[in-house]
């Protein structure tokens, strides 16, 4: 059985784009505020940033939950980040990209992301991007 030139094509693309910011991969100060919040969370205090105080300092709960949901399954904060930060790009990749109809057009979409400063340098900083 031969697979459709599209699919291939978008395969060896989600590949190189996985490549590219694996190699670009950071984790940005900001991000760290949320980690803060679910590192207390995790000890058992809530989701704050001070034990003492009740302030709520995330902007993004799913987003949050999903880092503590990382949080949970690999014990660690900084690559556990890094690899969410991956697979959701590269999921988003995915869509953008299945939504093409031709291979030449699932290159084109793959060419606009890697042309993209903002997707490629905030892909993986464990923001909400």
């Amino acid at each position: 059985m031969r697979l459709p030139v599209r699919i291939v094509t978008i395969v060896l693309l989600l590949l190189g784009l996985a490549a590219l910011l694996c190699r670009v991969a950071w984790v940005g100060d900001d991000a760290l505020i949320t980690l803060r919040t679910v590192y207390h969370w995790s000890l058992g205090y809530g989701p704050v940033w001070n034990v003492a105080e009740r302030v709520q300092t995330y902007t993004h709960p799913l987003w949050m939950l999903l880092l503590a949901l990382a949080h949970v399954l690999s014990g660690e904060f900084f690559y556990g980040t890094i690899v969410l930060s991956l697979v959701t790009a590269l999921l988003a990749a995915l869509v953008l990209m299945l939504s093409a109809r031709t291979a030449l057009a699932a290159i084109a979409v793959a060419a606009l992301l890697v042309g993209s400063n903002g997707f490629v340098n905030f892909a993986t900083s464990g923001l909400e991007n």
